[in-house]
């Protein structure tokens, strides 16, 4: 909008210029709070998630799960066919199709921005798909409507929009009961498996217990405890500083954290590749199997590059273990310790 403004001189440009001026400001007053706070303009999961500006290309990451295929390709199809049916009649007139264009254009930047800039080497998570299937999705509709024009437009919409809503309700109702169309059986417990499993333990704990865990967000939410993240997406510098430097038995004794919950597969979700360096120590039979002696815990500083040292965690400081669900490739479960006797002789006194 400011582009097409500047032909109708300054005034018009000022005007233009007040739609971005809130969101550019907003942005710049966030930076500035981060760099006053933090020690960075850009938040802690941006730094740990990006590698912009180096390249660090992963065509085979993007489409390695079926809702990768269909959310990326969708966007990724959506902006290219919305491309070609601006470029092919200009029906709408130039100012629409340029808008159509430049979305097209900022929807393929950020598929770009996937396949160059993600540090992370697992699947990206469906939900970041979401401003790129906008930009495709709004260019691909403004190529249409050049195309058929505006009253068949308004029938296509009508149409699409009760075929993608009629799809969401199934998908819902199928979540909220699997039976509903399906010949799937619906477990008498279902609260029974998975995080709400680990969630029902936790909640047997005093409530003023401190818990520990990588992707610990459903289990601090639901549990309503105070968890500390291990994998560092929403914790803070300091705990990246901890783990270049060795310190994270000496972190989890700061912070007073009492249990480490810890998961685990019993194989690994790659053939023979690395599926994460965050979870490299997730990938343990013996431990799955409670066949063990010794179970090694240990994280990655994506900041530093580097890992963290390892807590040792003995059988005996075992508490706690969920039952056996399916996770990718995997077998996963939970295991619980108690950092109080995992490190003890090493703990520092609480208050």
């Amino acid at each position: 909008c400011v582009w097409h403004e500047r032909r109708r001189g300054f005034a018009a440009l000022g005007s233009g210029m007040l739609v971005v001026a809130p969101a550019a400001l907003g942005t710049l007053l966030l930076m500035g709070w981060h760099e006053a706070y933090f020690g960075s303009p850009v938040p802690i999961h941006g730094v740990l998630k990006s590698t912009f500006p180096m390249i660090h290309f992963q065509w085979r990451h993007v489409f390695t799960t079926m809702s990768d295929s269909i959310t990326l390709g969708y966007a990724f199809s959506a902006a290219m066919v919305g491309t070609g049916l601006l470029l092919w009649s200009r029906r709408a007139g130039k100012a629409v199709c340029r808008l159509g264009l430049a979305a097209a254009l900022l929807g393929l930047l950020q598929f770009a921005a996937f396949l160059l800039f993600q540090k992370w080497s697992k699947p990206i998570p469906v939900w970041y798909y979401g401003p790129a299937v906008l930009s495709g999705t709004f260019a691909l509709a403004v190529g249409v409507a050049n195309t058929i024009g505006l009253r068949r437009m308004h029938l296509l919409t009508v149409a699409a929009g009760t075929g993608v809503l009629a799809v969401n309700l199934a998908v819902v109702a199928r979540d909220w009961d699997p039976t509903w169309w399906t010949a799937a059986r619906r477990s008498d417990t279902p609260e029974a498996t998975g995080p709400a499993e680990i969630v029902a333990f936790m909640k047997t704990k005093p409530a003023d217990r401190i818990w520990a865990c990588t992707d610990c967000g459903k289990l601090a939410f639901w549990s309503g405890r105070r968890v500390v993240n291990l994998d560092g997406l929403i914790n803070d510098f300091q705990y990246q500083q901890a783990l270049r430097d060795k310190r994270l038995a000496e972190y989890l004794r700061q912070r007073n954290v009492r249990y480490l919950v810890f998961l685990v597969w019993d194989r690994p979700q790659t053939d023979g590749e690395v599926y994460e360096p965050m979870y490299e120590c997730r990938v343990a039979p013996d431990l799955f199997a409670g066949d063990y002696r010794w179970a090694d815990f240990y994280v990655v500083s994506y900041q530093y590059m580097t890992y963290s040292d390892v807590v040792r965690l003995p059988r005996e400081a075992e508490v706690w273990r969920s039952t056996p669900t399916r996770d990718g490739k995997a077998m996963g479960r939970a295991v619980v310790f108690d950092l109080d006797v995992a490190l003890r002789g090493q703990w520092v006194a609480r208050p």
